[in-house]
């Protein structure tokens, strides 16, 4: 039996620096904003303010979000078959399995663009595939529709990974 790929998804660790950082901002903006008697100097800040306060939700919520670990080893019952499990602080979130031999092509791809957060980083990578008789590409780590960032090294390793046990070229 060969060993199992373990993936980590592309995670900044800097974001309860940015949540911090960003909380205490707005509440100095907020502040600032209350002690000032121009009107157009007070718009500025009140949007200034509340640009912080979200961007701090925005990266709390991200912290909630944890990062996800992927695991893809070969199917205890069928050798043929691939397991694919997604856990997060320990605790598993979803397992699917795939006949890599369905796969005609693999390769790795540039994240679709779905958010501002995708023209920022444009550094993230995530892996793609296309069945038999199917002509659509398809995202091989796609996680309650969410497609799964990974650094171009890690996506290179799991689309190596997987071409071991497939004929996709």
């Amino acid at each position: 039996m060969s060993t199992p790929l373990v993936i980590k998804e592309k995670y900044s660790e800097y974001w309860p620096i940015f949540a911090i950082v960003s909380g205490v901002l707005s509440v100095v903006l907020f502040i600032l904003y209350l002690y000032t008697d121009n009107i157009l100097f007070e718009g500025y800040l009140r949007l200034s303010a509340f640009g912080m306060f979200a961007f701090s939700f925005f990266s709390l919520f991200k912290i909630y979000d944890g990062q996800i670990v992927i695991q893809i080893k070969q199917n205890a019952q069928d050798k043929q078959l691939l397991d694919l499990s997604y856990t997060l602080r320990g605790r598993e979130l979803y397992r699917e399995t795939i006949d890599p031999n369905e796969i005609v092509s693999l390769k790795v791809a540039e994240m679709p663009n779905r958010s501002m957060y995708n023209d920022l980083f444009t550094g993230d990578r995530t892996v793609q595939f296309r069945k038999k008789d199917m002509y659509d590409w398809m995202y091989l780590n796609e996680f309650h529709g969410r497609i799964i960032p990974f650094s171009r090294e890690n996506a290179e390793k799991i689309k190596t990974h997987i071409e071991q046990y497939s004929n996709a070229a």
